[in-house]
């Protein structure tokens, strides 16, 4: 069966944090932004490099909002909350999604998968953005034709991801923090 999935517009007035830090309302929403900006370099990426957007829109104005691409075209989001309360992320995604999968390159040996977003894109891989793996997204991932290292959450709910991966027979890792990232 073959995989489409359809587009969907970010919430209403994302922008990349560049657009908005060069806005000419940077004055007005500095503070919120500057929140969003401060949580994506706490978790040691680049806000400026345009994956990372915000909203002003009430219920995303504490919140980074991450596109999920496929092919090219925008088809889902989401919204990691910045501050604390719940719920922590807000999500708008076709059904079986595989984050990052538009990054990954033929030439790679391996393609790791992860639960969720801000952790694929620490190494490069995809998110599953759940600790359950769905026929549509074993098949997604399976197309690359690269071995599949699964690095679950250490938490109770990955459990089920790493029974999952190893039904399908992918690699299971535990990788520990290098120094210089702590």
């Amino acid at each position: 069966a073959k995989v489409e999935f359809t587009p969907k517009d970010l919430p209403e007035g994302a922008r990349p944090l560049l657009d908005w830090v060069n806005s000419k309302y940077w004055k007005d929403i500095s503070s919120e932004v500057e929140l969003v900006i401060a949580y994506v370099v706490s978790r040691g990426y680049d806000p400026f490099d345009g994956n990372y957007y915000w909203s002003p829109s009430p219920g995303f104005d504490n919140r980074v909002i991450i596109p999920f691409t496929y092919k090219g075209q925008i088809v889902g989001n989401t919204a990691r909350r910045v501050t604390s309360g719940r719920p922590k992320y807000v999500s708008d995604q076709h059904p079986h999604f595989v984050f990052n999968i538009d990054q990954q390159q033929e030439s790679h040996r391996y393609v790791f998968v992860c639960e969720g977003p801000f952790d694929a894109l620490s190494v490069g891989g995809v998110a599953l953005l759940t600790n359950d793996i769905a026929e549509q997204q074993f098949r997604i991932i399976n197309s690359l034709a690269q071995e599949v290292i699964v690095i679950p959450d250490q938490d109770t709910a990955g459990l089920v991801l790493i029974d999952k991966a190893i039904e399908y027979g992918w690699s299971v890792a535990f990788p520990t923090r290098s120094e210089e990232r702590r």
